[in-house]
């Protein structure tokens, strides 16, 4: 006979299946990906520090830009607007995967409640979300508006 999955005991043969094909995504982090340090961090500091590094090498690039057309010699070989591009999309990639990363830990954590008893796991986690859409706010803000600034005049 037909034995039913490990988490579907005692439910009907149809409900079961249909279970299978749209699984829970609660059940499928506590199953397949349960929290591990590296991830909790990752959901934590990803985003935050992928806009620090948008916000500083953004800076670096429009000053080098700025130096170039004051008639100082080329630092950049390429244009800034594209590399800020490529930079904005680099750092929102980064802050994507760790709002992932932060979900997957905080489903983990809250599906099994026994192993993360005072609850620090599932707060990280969903402190990484909350952390992550913000940062990944600031990443979109501060990179469609560091394009349209004017860095050689002054004031």
């Amino acid at each position: 006979m037909n034995a039913l999955p490990q988490w579907c005991p005692g439910t009907p043969a149809l409900w079961c299946q249909r279970q299978l094909r749209v699984p829970n995504l609660e059940r499928l982090a506590a199953e397949l990906l349960p929290w591990h340090p590296t991830l909790v961090w990752l959901g934590v500091l990803g985003a935050p520090l992928a806009w620090v590094v948008q916000l500083v090498a953004g800076y670096g690039l429009l000053e080098a830009a700025c130096a170039q057309s004051v008639g100082e010699t080329p630092v950049l070989v390429v244009d800034v607007e594209t590399a800020i591009g490529v930079l904005t999309v680099a750092a929102a990639a980064v802050a994507v995967v760790s709002i992932v990363a932060a979900a997957l830990t905080w489903s983990a954590a809250r599906a099994d409640g026994d192993a993360d008893p005072t609850g620090r796991i599932a707060f990280m986690g969903a402190a990484g979300v909350l952390a992550g859409v913000i940062f990944l706010a600031l990443i979109l803000l501060g990179g469609s508006a560091l394009p349209s600034l004017d860095a050689c005049r002054p004031g």
